[in-house]
């Protein structure tokens, strides 16, 4: 009874949520899934086993308990536990593996609960800063692993393909000479997934540097941020860092300068051959929003309020005459309304804008609000933050950092 006591006071107290935060970040960006992968397959090819950050899901786990323990949960804790009665339906209609439902909860559903967690300790600052300093190493990683593939002919994603033998669509990266592919691949996944997290370190050190000492000035991280995201070669990428570099030096005409005479030397070193190609070629969305458009028009394709097609319904129609379905399943929000129907997409993508939006206006926090607006909209773009992977949970967790971000303790609405 007195070590239960003990271990009750232990989570009780607000000082071990740092430690939380330490390990689902350790999680998170420590153990990516394509390491979880490469570590695990040779022992089983179950998903679950490696698709799952199960690092990250039990400080997240132990975060909410502190927070029950010390009552301070709130009404926002339900809407995760309504996604979920949401895909009864869907289950019912179109029975699948409860495993699988499980490996979808544990990657795009519970990570939401970080969100609406109290992050009201005693070091939180501390915490935030160190935090930052870990993550911008691995964006500085990144940063100069993407450099280096960009100038040497893929020479570190070549290596990566080759250690990473449990996925072969790694390799493709690695060799194949079209604009798809001859784009940033890391540890990390897709490029659009690395251009995302490129934009969120972006974001993330301007506003610690808004309200805290700076850890490297905003033009440093500007540069770092630019000239990755030419690496990945998104064009949803670089727009949204544009956006971000031009509300942060719009009065700075110097800034300006500067960056015409670096796109100048950049244009006519090479470096933005693939980016400005993919801009000629192919539409913002690459081919998305036609995808979707085609979607709307077919009479034989219908999207119900409570329930949709299954887990795999994109997936059936990647080699059909229906191929646009697949096609218009890389946009998150269609994936889910498809699969397990208008309701669940709503419960699930509405309540985390909604709550954010709140944090942030009672705050005045207006840009801090509209840099998060814009990843979001990003993350929206693609289908990993729709996929069993670590997109999701890395988002939710971002966003937990963003809006920490400020000193003071900030309640949750």
């Amino acid at each position: 009874m007195y070590k239960l006591k003990q271990l009750a006071n232990f989570l009780r107290n607000p000082k071990t949520l740092c430690i939380y935060v330490y390990m689902m970040a350790l999680g998170l960006f420590a153990t990516p899934y394509l390491l979880r992968q490469q570590i695990i397959n040779p022992f089983s090819d179950k998903t679950f086993l490696w698709g799952i950050d199960y690092i990250a899901l039990f400080a997240l786990f132990l975060f909410m308990i502190q927070n029950i323990l010390n009552k301070k949960y709130n009404i926002w804790y339900l809407f995760p536990a309504f996604s979920i009665a949401a895909l009864l339906p869907t289950q019912s209609a179109y029975p699948i593996s409860w495993g699988v439902i499980f490996l979808f909860c544990c990657c795009c559903i519970f990570p939401q609960y970080i969100l609406y967690t109290d992050c009201s300790f005693p070091n939180k600052e501390h915490c935030i800063r160190y935090f930052l300093i870990f993550f911008d190493c691995i964006i500085l990683i990144l940063f100069i692993t993407a450099f280096i593939d960009k100038i040497a002919d893929r020479v570190i994603v070549k290596q990566l393909a080759a250690f990473l033998s449990c996925d072969s669509g790694v390799a493709n990266f690695a060799y194949f000479e079209d604009s798809e592919h001859t784009r940033f691949f890391s540890l990390f996944g897709h490029p659009l997934t690395n251009a995302f997290l490129f934009n969120a370190c972006y974001v993330l050190n301007i506003l610690y540097n808004k309200h805290h000492k700076s850890l490297l000035p905003n033009y440093v991280w500007t540069g770092i941020s630019l000239i990755s995201l030419v690496c990945c070669g998104g064009k949803t990428g670089i727009t949204v860092g544009i956006v971000i570099t031009v509300l942060t030096f719009f009065k700075k005409w110097k800034f300006y300068l500067l960056a015409a005479f670096s796109v100048f030397i950049a244009y006519f070193s090479g470096l933005l051959d693939n980016l400005i190609y993919r801009f000629m070629h192919t539409s913002l969305t690459s081919g998305r929003a036609t995808g979707l458009q085609n979607v709307l028009q077919d009479e034989y394709i219908s999207f119900s309020f409570l329930r949709g097609y299954g887990s795999l319904m994109d997936t059936t129609y990647i080699d059909t005459p229906y191929w646009y379905v697949h096609v218009a399943c890389e946009f998150p929000f269609v994936s889910h309304a498809l699969r397990y129907g208008i309701l669940f997409t709503l419960l699930l993508l509405l309540p985390p804008f909604i709550y954010v939006t709140i944090r942030l206006w009672k705050q005045k926090r207006f840009i801090d609000w509209f840099f998060w607006c814009l990843l979001y909209a990003e993350i929206n773009i693609y289908n990993g933050f729709s996929s069993c992977l670590d997109v999701s949970f890395i988002f939710y967790f971002l966003t937990f950092i963003l809006l920490n971000i400020t000193a003071g303790d900030h309640k949750s609405p």
